[in-house]
């Protein structure tokens, strides 16, 4: 079937639209309000998109608006690879609504701008809005549950230049893999007051990558976290972000004798636990071998477990020795191990 072309106009959505077969094509300067209806993607679309911005040589402009307290959506039905798609130089101002159940949100291509103020991308198998080039400026609206990332930011290149903005209440959380995943030598701008919450992932993150430029220092009043948990963050005069290495303050377990945990003494972030466990009792019957106590790690990033000494030392006579070695001759063992000041035992 052909695709259903909206040429400059408003639009409002007076009941909800099912696509079969067929896409929707914005030619020309077009507002489009959901009016709380749905599109829905309902089989194998021409194009593979559900709404296509400007394709085939076409200028557009597409603003996506919804006048109703519960919003509407455009949604892929898993069947559509993009829900929006934008094409070379074209538009898009998406103020409400729900963009979900595309393989990805929407997708920016080469000279597009997409700008967000409102609304919610969502619930993709994709990313939530796939940058391969153009210009994403982001001042509001909500961007997560997208199950292989929230934001992709594409290396820039001379003749196809990516650039991600941000201001106002930009959430970008709660997606799966990543929230924000920035190409080598991307960073996010914020380019006015911002109040949101944004996760982020370097593609080689190290200590001193930076991840966020600010052209005013005062506009970072939200917050920025980084993804990648081995990694905080530091904020340095300007505001500007960069990542760095956390400063793990090991703590013995106040209900667990065998268990210590992390957290980092600068930024509070949580480093997870490791335990301390003794073999298991069935295996401790005499027989020359080593009887080896355990490290059992449990989302922890602290001290590499294989550079975490374990002690042993034994008790006979009510004299405490220590032994050098794993435990081979026959006594009652305790095995510990002492990060920092803190120690843990079994």
């Amino acid at each position: 079937s052909d695709n259903l072309t909206l040429k400059a106009g408003s639009y409002y959505l007076s009941t909800g639209l099912t696509l079969t077969n067929y896409s929707i094509l914005i030619s020309g300067n077009v507002t489009l309000c959901l009016n709380g209806n749905d599109i829905v993607c309902d089989g194998k679309t021409k194009d593979g998109h559900v709404i296509s911005v400007g394709a085939y040589g076409t200028t557009a402009h597409l603003t996506l608006t919804d006048c109703q307290t519960t919003a509407g959506t455009i949604n892929g039905g898993g069947k559509a690879s993009t829900v929006v798609n934008l094409y070379g130089g074209c538009e898009m101002d998406m103020y409400g609504g729900t963009i979900t159940g595309g393989g990805v949100g929407v997708y920016v291509d080469n000279r597009c701008t997409f700008k967000m103020s409102g609304g919610a991308i969502t619930g993709n198998k994709g990313r939530g809005v796939n940058m391969v080039a153009g210009t994403f400026e982001m001042s509001g609206g909500a961007i997560t549950g997208n199950r292989n990332g929230g934001v992709y930011v594409s290396k820039s290149v001379d003749a196809y230049p990516c650039t991600f903005n941000v201001s106002g209440k930009a959430e970008v959380t709660g997606n799966e893999k990543n929230n924000v995943y920035l190409r080598e030598g991307q960073t996010i701008h914020v380019t006015g007051a911002f109040t949101g919450t944004i996760g982020v992932t370097a593609q080689t993150p190290s200590a001193g990558t930076s991840i966020v430029t600010v052209s005013d220092a005062n506009y970072i009043k939200g917050t920025f976290t980084s993804d990648n948990g081995a990694y905080g963050i530091s904020k340095d005069s300007s505001g500007n972000i960069t990542l760095k290495e956390h400063n793990w303050n090991s703590t013995k377990s106040d209900t667990e004798a065998n268990t210590i945990t992390a957290k980092c003494a600068d930024c509070g972030a949580d480093g997870g636990s490791v335990t301390l466990t003794a073999p298991a009792a069935g295996t401790l019957t005499y027989d020359g071998t080593a009887k080896r106590a355990k490290l059992v790690p449990h989302d922890w990033l602290g001290t590499d477990v294989d550079n975490i000494k374990i002690t042993y030392r034994y008790n006979r006579n009510n004299v405490i020795t220590d032994y050098n070695g794993d435990p081979t001759d026959a006594n009652e063992y305790e095995a510990s191990i002492k990060l920092g000041e803190a120690t843990a035992s079994v």
